[in-house]
């Protein structure tokens, strides 16, 4: 019942950020939507290769994808919302390219349709890993490939949205497909941690733990890595109209959130969690997983925000993301301990 009441709730919400500022309510909805439903996205893939590798981990993150399975609604609920207020926005995709096949790329129709594909290709794999009664590896590998593939037009479809909707100039790097996908990688891992500490409350879970919370530290590392290979890569390639995306978000007034980023998304986690103990300790990674999820915000508001302030992030971009990301956790929370008591029922019975 909470969960269809907060779904409500949550749809007027979004009705009543339309209502206040239609452009910039688009492009928050977006980055919003592209973190949560992308870290789905992407928890479904790192799920599979865990099952099919037969991990330790893979016990733990069924009963996680289970709670996911309950849920599907309110992605999906957040996912056609999106789809629907952005659709004015997406006749910039078909005239702000310089060749036929990217203006056919991008064509109105063609990109709806892309959309819907994902939303099935999500769905679809939640409803498999629900019903099905064993691991089928083989088709796994096929889900894995398939998914792994859509994922490079979704990622570009993202960076579309980034350059024609809100700086209005073209700009793309070789590696954002890498980098956008250990960013939705490391949420999800963000998220598992602190929901297991839900759950972890006599220590059970040790190795559950840890094994998570050295994965975060070490995709912090890896995220850091990129982000400087694509600074360096567009930087020393000095191709102008390339250049301009990273020149405006390097202005003076928003340096600060570029150091909170690297401050957020690699130092603290990295001293956190640098040794083997401090990667059993609740509070470290409670705290780690907290400023990661803090910097993948922050880090995607530096793609969208400069548009439409050009002098830093507004608490209205705060709060659209904290009200979005504090619905959905109190969904899933829900949903979850609703899932762990059937889960005790049955085995009573």
């Amino acid at each position: 019942m909470l969960d269809k009441i907060l779904g409500v709730l949550f749809a007027i919400i979004l009705l009543v950020f339309n209502f206040y500022d239609d452009s910039r309510f688009v492009g928050n909805l977006v980055q919003s939507n592209a973190m949560l439903f992308g870290m789905l996205y992407v928890g479904i893939i790192f799920y599979l290769i865990q099952e099919n590798l037969k991990s330790a981990l893979h016990a733990r993150l069924h009963r996680f994808m289970e709670t996911f399975f309950r849920v599907r609604y309110f992605f999906i609920l957040f996912f056609l919302f999106t789809l629907f207020f952005a659709r004015d926005y997406v006749s910039f995709f078909q005239i702000s390219y310089f060749n036929d096949f990217t203006r056919s790329w991008f064509n109105d129709t063609f990109y709806v349709i892309r959309q819907f594909g994902y939303l099935l290709l999500v769905c679809g794999s939640l409803y498999y890993i629900h019903y099905k009664d064993k691991p089928e590896y083989a088709f796994n590998y096929l889900l894995l490939f398939i998914l792994s593939f859509v994922f490079i037009p979704y990622s570009y479809d993202l960076l579309a949205f980034v350059q024609d909707i809100t700086i209005r100039h073209f700009w793309q790097s070789t590696i954002w497909t890498f980098y956008t996908f250990v960013n939705l990688l490391l949420m999800f891992v963000a998220v598992m941690l602190i929901t297991n500490s839900l759950l972890d409350k006599n220590k059970e879970f040790g190795d559950y733990t840890a094994r998570m919370s050295g994965m975060l530290f070490g995709f912090n590392i890896l995220w850091s890595y990129l982000f400087i290979c694509q600074f360096l890569i567009v930087m020393y390639g000095n191709v102008p109209s390339i250049t301009e995306g990273y020149n405006i978000r390097f202005e003076y007034s928003w340096l600060l959130y570029q150091a909170l980023v690297m401050l957020l998304h690699l130092v603290l986690p990295f001293f956190l969690l640098f040794t083997r103990r401090s990667k059993t300790n609740s509070t470290n990674i409670l705290m780690a997983s907290y400023s990661t999820i803090m910097a993948i915000m922050l880090d995607f508001m530096c793609y969208f925000v400069p548009a439409f302030s050009k002098v830093g992030i507004s608490f209205y971009e705060y709060l659209f993301f904290i009200v979005t990301f504090v619905v959905f956790a109190i969904i899933y929370i829900n949903s979850l301990f609703k899932n762990n008591r059937t889960a005790i029922d049955q085995n009573r019975e």
